[in-house]
This record gives C-alpha cells, structure tokens and sequence, in this order.
C-alpha cells in the first residue's frame, strides 16, 4: 500500500525573498496520529531549486503542533530547470512525534537575493 499526500509548493511561483524559513506555496498542511501510521516508513519527496548557485534552499517537513522540525534535507545550489540539479530532487525518511499532529511543507532560504522554490508530497508505504 501507499499513500500520499501533497504538501504544496510550486516550480512556477517562489517562496517570499527571506533568508528565513518559508511555507511553501500553496501549503497543504497534513495532520498524522503517529498510533495510525505505525509500522509505515514515512518519506518527504521534494524538489527545490534556486535561481541562484550563489543561494541556497533547505527543504524541511515542520510539525507546525510542536513548533519543531520533523525531517531536514540537503542545503541544494542547483538552478536546473528539469530538478536534475545536485540534491534538486530529495527523499527525505520521516520520523512522526507520538500523537496527533500537524505538519507543513517549508523551505529556508540563505539569502534573500535570488528567487527559491520547493514542492512536495508525503509518501506512507508499508
């Protein structure tokens, strides 16, 4: 079985210029009981790209319930516009708190320079 659900983002519309932690686009915040997807393996599937080698796009999954970070990627440079870029594509393993909580797509910026993007999906399987 596998399950997904879109996060949000966008290839076509960039995240706000701030070099601080942006929701993504669109955002589609998800909410997981951790009871109800025990045994899955969880992975955060994103794209990111900078219209600038000279900046870079962290994506991140926030557990916006907690206010913490839930999974963290690679800092990505790459300005491909297909994604083939280094780390421009990442699946990233999930690790759920214990409880009910909500989660959201977000990307960091280092500079707010140059135009960032990210999008993605939570993929469940068993």
């Amino acid at each position: 079985m596998i399950w997904t659900h879109y996060l949000g983002g966008s290839r076509h519309v960039a995240l706000p210029r701030a070099a601080t932690s942006q929701d993504a686009v669109n955002h589609v915040d998800v909410e997981i009981d951790s009871a109800l997807v025990a045994g899955l393996t969880a992975i955060l599937v994103v794209e990111v790209r900078t219209l600038d080698g000279g900046v870079t796009i962290t994506p991140k999954l926030r557990n916006i319930t907690d206010a913490n970070n839930t999974a963290l990627g690679a800092a990505a440079t790459g300005t491909d516009a297909d994604y083939s870029g280094t780390n421009q594509q990442q699946e990233i393993v999930v690790t759920f708190a214990s409880g009910v909580k909500k989660y959201r797509l977000q990307g960091t910026p280092s500079a707010d320079t140059h135009d960032t993007f990210v999008i993605g999906y939570l993929r469940l399987e068993d």
